[in-house]
């Protein structure tokens, strides 16, 4: 055979011994939502503080009055499956999850998820992973829904930072219209390590400021402000 012939003969050979040793497809890596009928996967986000990206998925049914029930699930990546239900929210038949975002002071984010919603006011959960679980976050003053509102005659919001040496502080700012008076309270806290608030300082200023008074919506890094 010439040295023409053989280069052909192989050159037809290739495609088929290629196809025959061709690697079987691998399986989808599992997520927050395999086996799980209406789910959507919504992040990839450390949610147990171990460093690496766990699957966040969420399910929910939407009843007359918006999502009267909601499901977060978390597919960690050692493999644990955790998973936290909301009842009874109203979220006008959209999907709740609103996102993950660093929060309290414990490695890992938090889980946002809408529980209410007005025309110009919105209340979440904040959920949070402790002891092996998730469970819910309480907003400063004890309350188990973080409420944010953007209107003409009201104004709530959530702030966020963190120092470059570590030091959290959480800021609340409500603002109301009376008369063509504004009011504007502000307060801070340091998140503790049982996951509650302590506040450090707080005031409370009168003003026509218009400027100083727009303190609507999540100002967390992260998170979608809303309207504020």
């Amino acid at each position: 055979m010439s040295r023409t012939s053989a280069t052909l003969t192989l050159a037809v050979l290739t495609p088929a011994l290629g196809l025959s040793l061709a690697a079987p497809a691998q399986a989808a890596a599992p997520t927050a939502c395999t086996g799980v009928t209406a789910c959507t996967v919504v992040s990839r986000a450390d949610v147990d503080g171990d460093g690496r990206r766990d699957s966040v998925g969420i399910s929910w049914s939407t009843g007359s009055g918006g999502a009267d029930r909601s499901t977060v699930r978390v597919l960690t990546a050692d493999g644990e499956r955790l998973s936290t239900t909301t009842t009874d929210s109203h979220w006008r038949g959209a999907n709740p999850w609103w996102g993950a975002a660093a929060i309290n002071r414990r490695a890992g984010h938090e889980l946002v998820v809408g529980d209410d919603m007005g025309n110009h006011g919105a209340s979440f959960r904040v959920i949070t992973y402790r002891s092996g679980a998730l469970t819910t976050q309480l907003a400063p003053g004890g309350e188990y829904r973080w409420t944010i509102d953007s209107s003409n005659y009201a104004n709530a919001g959530y702030w966020r930072t963190a120092s470059t040496n570590g030091t959290i502080r959480l800021t609340r700012k409500v603002s109301s219209l009376e008369g063509e008076l504004w009011t504007l309270s502000t307060r801070t806290y340091s998140p503790t390590w049982s996951d509650g608030w302590t506040k450090v300082s707080g005031s409370t200023i009168a003003t026509t400021d218009i400027r100083k008074v727009k303190v609507g919506g999540w100002h967390v890094p992260y998170l979608d402000s809303y309207y504020g």
